[in-house]
């Protein structure tokens, strides 16, 4: 029983090694993985262990990291009367009274989707 595992084992040791090895020999164009990372702590970590995984393959990983510019953000949403702070590289932050009812929340939410959209749309036409 325990030869027949370690023929197993062996047997797909060989065949992964020889796949990897074929895909590795993949077009120049092909070498690089592109991968995007939107700042989260839990896609970070798995774009670290994809690009381990990809470089023993014989891959290049380029990770880029998604964002938005602030400032373009604030003033798509100043254009849908809300007022946003920009903070930090593609951060605005909502500063709402304590008092804040949902009725208000609905609208902040409302011009915010307002503010993104109008905003994709000029970002659109753009590139």
């Amino acid at each position: 029983m325990m030869k027949n595992a370690t023929v197993l084992v062996a047997t797909l040791s060989l065949s992964l090694g020889v796949a990897g090895a074929a895909l590795a020999a993949d077009p120049a164009a092909c070498r690089t993985v592109r991968m995007s990372d939107p700042g989260w702590s839990d896609i970070t970590s798995t774009n670290a262990l994809a690009g381990v995984v990809l470089d023993g393959l014989g891959y290049e990983q380029k990770v880029e990291t998604l964002g938005v510019p602030n400032t373009d953000f604030a003033a798509a949403a100043r254009d849908a009367h809300l007022l946003v702070i920009p903070a930090g590289d593609n951060i605005v932050r909502l500063l709402p009274p304590l008092t804040i009812g949902e009725t208000e929340i609905d609208e902040a939410v409302r011009r915010l989707d307002a503010a993104a959209s109008s905003f994709e749309a000029v970002r659109g036409a753009a590139e």
